[in-house]
This record gives C-alpha cells, structure tokens and sequence, in this order.
C-alpha cells in the first residue's frame, strides 16, 4: 500500500514566495498522483474471489481474475466451473459449453456442471443435446427441487422436438349472467322507459363444458420448427340453449429460434356457432406473428399482433376486419412464482360506424407453485372500447369499460396424468349506454387428461 509522507521545505525556500510555491505546487502534485491510479490497477483488488465478482454480476473482473490461472494451467477445477458460469451469465453461452465440457472430462459425474450446460445448449436451441444431459441427471435422483426444475426444461424441449400433444377436458359451469344482461328490469332509450322482457335481464344457469386440445412439433434444424394445432370446446347450457357454443381454433406455422429470440409465424383461423341454428355463427381467417426475446434468466418479453377477417353468417352484423397487438413482459425468479404484466391495442373495422370500435386493455397475472401437488393463479384485466359513430336510439357514443378478476386453484394427479381445475371470476362493465352494463360471476370445476 502506498502511503503519503510530508517532509517541510527548507528553511531557504521558505523565505522566497517563488520557490515556496514551487514546493508546495510539488507536495501537491505528489499527493495528486498517489491517489489518482489507474482504476485497472485497482479492478483487481475490487473483489476477494471470482465468485463474488460473479455474484455482483461484474462479468469482467471474474474474467480478469480466473483467465491468468486457466491459460497458464494453474487453474482448480472450480475456476473452469465459474469462468462457465461467467460466460453463460453474460450470455456467451457456446464459451460457456467449453468450460463446462472441459470440467466434465475431468469429473464426468457433476450434476450441476451437466444442469447448466443443459440450459446453455437448451438456450441455444440444441434441444436433444440438452436433453440427454437432463435425462443423465435425473438418472442420478437429484433433490426434489432439482427435479422439477429438470421437469420443466424436458417439457419445454418435449413442445420443441417432433411430438404431438394431445390432452382432453370434462367440466361444469356456473354462470350467474350467461346473456350478459342488465340486473333490470326497466332501462331507458333517450328520456323514455322501456320494459325488458325476462329474455333481456341477467340470466343464470348450469352448463357442462367439453374440450378436445392437440398439438404438433416437428424441429426441421437446431434452429427451426414447424408448429401447429388445434382445439374444440363445447359448452352446453341447461336452459339458455339459445346460448349454446361450440368453437374451433386452429393454427399452423414456421418458428425460428435464435438464442435468446424466438420468433413464430403462423397462420389462424376460428369458427363460433351459437345456439342450434342450421350454420355457424361467424368464421375468422389470419394471421398471428409472434416474437419473444429472454433478457436474462429471470426476465423475458414478448409480442404478438394478430390480423383477422371475421365473416358473420346468419346475423345482422356486418362482416369486420380485425387487428390487435399484445405486448408482454415475464418476471421467473424460481420454479414456484410466474408474475407479469400486459397491455394490448385493437381496432375492429366494419361497413357500420357503430360496429367499428377502438380496444385498449392491460392485464396483470402471478401463477405460484405451492408444492409438487397444488399450485394457484391470480388475474387482473381492465379493457376499454370506444364504438365509432353515435348510437341512433340513445343519440350518443358508447363506450364500454370492463374489469376482470380472476382465481384459479391446480391439482396435479401424476397417476393419471391429469390435472383438477377450480376456477372463480367476477366480471363488471359500465357503459354509456346502460342497456350494456352487467354484473357476472363464473364457478367452474374442469379435469384435464393429457395423452
């Protein structure tokens, strides 16, 4: 350490004002350059370890401290182990998967060393490389944790490789305003009354839902996928059988994976039948670009906008076209807690003005894992939309404003690979037109079989 001394000038110099102050200007100069060091000089003493500079996330001074010791062979084997560390954590992961290979020749039996490698070749979309590595460690029967973080990343490679996903729901409903009616009896059109027949009102009634979900993956490269699938769902109401629905989705398209990118192009149709009527309802036909980029372990985001033709069939409304852009963000931290966060914009067109519309809306959700058997979800979403035009019967614009909350409580059953689900909502929408504010509550109870 360098240390300051002061020695006074001499007598002689002192009486001359100059030459007192070249001396001083001197002291000064020497006390100026002691503390002025290079702050290279310094990196190295800034952190005890390369681990702590890790932890610090100062990528680095780790590297600084760890690759003098590797190249000149004087490295132990947990340097090999942090500086792989170091080079995944600032997202160098192929450097990383050297270090990681190069400890593993030297101790093949390292479960840790094989679960980061397996997410660094998973990252870079070498699924079945990853894979083999999480299967070598699940062999071994690591800790419970362990375990079900290795469940996940074999799940999501499942999704990737060329596999189809097939899974069916059996449940029922309890739906205290199935027509999303006023809770009146009595509403009014300019200054004047008007009666609503029982039709009209808040209605609430039982119904049993089915559902038919399937899935397709096929990698073409480390890089690209083709992705698709479908899904059915029936809900059949005890009484209101005017508002019977069957709806069917499906979607087909390319995805890329860049690293940390992803991004997935596919094509989106829909049919929704109401009631018994001899047709459907309406049919939509698109398509839905999505992208999503992981920031770092814990963070991601993603984006997606969708365009649509919608034709109405049997109905007054006009036929529509559609667009709507969703933008989220993720917040991982563990394997038990999901939070994040959304918000999204879409404009309906349509031949009538009171038709088209204007949607703005956010949402908020958390998803937290209790234990190997339950695990619980909480929603929040708020949307607004603003119909062009002035709605002739109340001389005015309408808009609606909508809040949605909603609770859900999971029970895995791995004997049978399936799922309970029990779920709450409360929905409420104001209006300016009352006719359209409403009041609705759902129960449902579904259990899902996946194949």
């Amino acid at each position: 350490m360098r240390t300051l001394s002061y020695a006074p000038c001499p007598p002689k110099v002192r009486r001359r004002s100059f030459s007192a102050f070249v001396c001083w200007l001197g002291i000064i100069t020497v006390s100026t350059n002691t503390f002025a060091q290079d702050p290279r000089e310094l990196d190295e003493f800034r952190y005890i370890s390369p681990a702590a500079a890790l932890n610090a996330g100062d990528f680095d001074a780790a590297r600084t401290l760890l690759q003098p010791k590797i190249e000149q062979g004087t490295h132990e084997p947990n340097d090999l182990f942090l500086m792989g560390l170091t080079e995944k954590r600032a997202g160098n992961h192929e450097l990383a998967i050297d270090y990681f290979q190069r400890l593993i020749a030297l101790a093949p039996d390292s479960p840790r060393v094989r679960l980061e490698m397996a997410e660094s070749l998973y990252i870079l979309g070498r699924y079945e490389a990853a894979e083999n590595e999480l299967n070598r460690v699940l062999a071994g029967a690591p800790p419970e944790t362990v375990s079900q973080r290795i469940q996940v990343y074999l799940a999501a490679i499942e999704q990737r490789l060329d596999v189809w996903d097939i899974s069916f729901s059996l449940g029922s409903l309890y739906d205290s305003n199935v027509n999303a009616g006023p809770d009146t009896d009595t509403v009014y059109i300019g200054d004047l009354p008007f009666t609503l027949n029982n039709a009209a009102q808040s209605n609430s009634d039982w119904a049993a839902e089915l559902g038919i979900n399937v899935g397709y993956n096929k990698a073409l490269n480390q890089q690209t996928s083709l992705r698709g699938g479908a899904r059915l769902d029936y809900t059949d109401y005890r009484d209101m059988d005017n508002y019977d629905a069957i709806v069917g989705s499906a979607w087909f398209g390319p995805g890329i994976n860049l690293g940390r990118l992803y991004v997935y192009l596919p094509a989106v149709t829909s049919i929704v039948r109401l009631g018994h009527d001899e047709s459907y309802y309406q049919k939509s036909m698109g398509l839905s670009p999505q992208v999503g980029y992981q920031i770092n372990r814990e963070w991601s985001v993603s984006g997606r906008l969708t365009w649509q033709d919608v034709d109405y069939k049997l109905q007054t409304s006009p036929d529509s076209v559609q667009t709507r852009l969703d933008t989220n963000i993720r917040y991982i931290p563990n394997n038990s807690l999901a939070a994040g966060a959304g918000l999204y914009l879409g404009r309906e067109s349509s031949e009538a003005d009171i038709r088209s519309n204007k949607r703005l809306g956010m949402r908020a959700f958390a998803d937290y894992v209790i234990n190997d058997r339950w695990s619980t979800g909480l929603s929040a979403d708020y949307s607004r939309v603003t119909y062009d035009g002035i709605q002739s019967l109340w001389n005015t614009e309408r808009v609606d404003k909508k809040t949605q909350f909603s609770a859900s409580l999971y029970r895995t059953i791995p004997e049978l690979n399936a799922r309970l689900d029990i779920g709450l909502s409360h929905t409420e929408q104001n209006s300016t037109i009352e006719l359209y504010e409403y009041d609705r509550q759902m129960v449902s109870l579904n259990l899902t079989k996946s194949f």
